[in-house]
């Protein structure tokens, strides 16, 4: 077949730029811009154009389906260069040479080092992407015209491409700003979400349909990222299965930690609703009673699944009530948080929590009367441990972890530490 002089690949005039010699090149903004199908419609005309070995790249992939493959693959099926490019299970090939790679970059640092001859690299949910990932990748790129491309919607003006190639002002950096109403495809759905989204939540709007970081200042958990539910008989018939999780302390005195129990209901891999929680400062004969009347009453709620097991933080009395409750013939898991590939700090694993809230997976009970007392504990949560408590943040972050090993929130993509 004759090779066609030029395709139909239209790029919008503000995208033009992206065509030209730049180091590195950034599109930023919210939710609907069309930031990726806009990356992978250009560099697909441009491998076209001329050979090129292209790194597509995010923080954790950890199998192909979570790259940005499928979207260059439909995007060739639209551009109608089915005969031009050849998909494999792990690559595409263009018949002159060119090659789109794809790896993640968390756990593949001496594999990125000793790649060779990258023309192009493109860094997809680049918000997630972490400074020891970032230091890793960049002095990699050798080629004197090679390029790095960003693409992210952001999250805090501390994360490192943000802080390093958004709000710096770089010779060497193109910056793009798009957002929904930038985008001539956007969906009907879609704007209908962005308005009721301005109108109903404006700073979750501001966050998730503009692109605005929120303030770091230490805040991990931004009380504007929760979504509320109300009705909870509709949600009961929603959830697929339950969890239990608790963090506990030993004393009952003014000032001691506080001992949570919590329980959370699944609705597949999408969200996760906080459905009833128990806190108080309880020496360990009251934490064991109220632990096994809590269980015996949510193994016996007909409304819903029941939960297999209680995952209970594996230090201090936590260890013990393990050890007690199974030997009273109940289900107890010790949790350690390097068993469910959650960050071992406890900053990093509010980060983690906060970017499923941020994504609107994490849902509470509105009206409860223990809900103020989390959103209150989440926002006061900072990352240099000047807090007064954290017991919620520590039982949340119990659930979510093993709700993230089923899966849960893998559409978000993936937070750092």
């Amino acid at each position: 077949m004759k090779r066609p002089e030029k395709i139909q690949a239209r790029i919008e005039p503000r995208f033009e730029p992206l065509l030209h010699p730049k180091a590195y090149k950034v599109l930023y903004g919210g939710r609907g811009g069309g930031k990726s199908w806009t990356v992978a419609r250009v560099l697909l005309a441009m491998a076209y154009a001329r050979p090129l070995r292209i790194l597509c790249c995010r923080e954790i992939q950890e199998s192909i389906a979570e790259s940005v493959k499928k979207l260059l693959d439909d995007e060739i099926t639209r551009l109608g260069l089915g005969w031009f490019y050849h998909s494999t299970k792990t690559a595409i090939y263009g018949l002159n040479g060119t090659e789109f790679i794809f790896a993640g970059l968390r756990y593949n640092y001496e594999s990125i080092k000793s790649m060779e001859g990258i023309d192009l690299v493109w860094v997809e949910e680049a918000q997630t992407i972490s400074r020891e990932s970032l230091d890793t990748l960049v002095p990699t790129i050798r080629k004197n015209t090679s390029e790095i491309w960003f693409t992210l919607n952001p999250r805090k003006k501390d994360d490192p491409v943000y802080a390093d190639y958004v709000l710096t002002d770089r010779p060497d950096t193109l910056k793009i700003r798009v957002n929904y109403y930038d985008n001539p495809h956007l969906s009907d759905k879609l704007l209908a979400e962005a308005r009721l989204c301005k109108a109903m939540y404006p700073q979750r709007y501001k966050h998730i349909w503009l692109g605005l970081p929120c303030e770091s200042e230490g805040q991990i958990l931004n009380p504007d990222w929760w979504c509320w539910y109300s009705d909870r008989a509709e949600v009961n018939q929603r959830i697929t299965a339950t969890l239990v999780s608790a963090d506990t302390a030993y004393k009952a005195k003014d000032g001691c930690d506080y001992s949570v129990i919590q329980r959370w209901g699944v609705e597949g891999t999408k969200r996760i609703y906080l459905l009833d929680q128990w806190r108080e400062r309880a020496e360990f004969p009251d934490l064991l009673l109220a632990t096994k009347r809590l269980w015996s009453l949510w193994r016996s709620d007909k409304q819903l699944p029941r939960p297999r097991t209680l995952h209970i933080e594996d230090k201090a009395s936590g260890q013990s009530l393990v050890q007690t409750l199974r030997r009273q013939g109940i289900a107890a898991t010790p949790w350690k948080p390097e068993h469910y590939s959650f960050p071992a700090d406890k900053a990093g694993r509010a980060r983690e929590c906060a970017w499923l809230a941020y994504g609107e997976a994490v849902w509470l009970p509105d009206g409860e009367p223990w809900t103020e007392t989390f959103v209150d504990e989440c926002a006061d949560f900072r990352d240099d441990d000047s807090h007064a408590h954290d017991d919620q943040v520590d039982t949340m972050g119990i659930s979510l972890s093993v709700w993230r090993r089923m899966g849960g929130g893998r559409h978000l993509g993936n937070s750092v530490s």
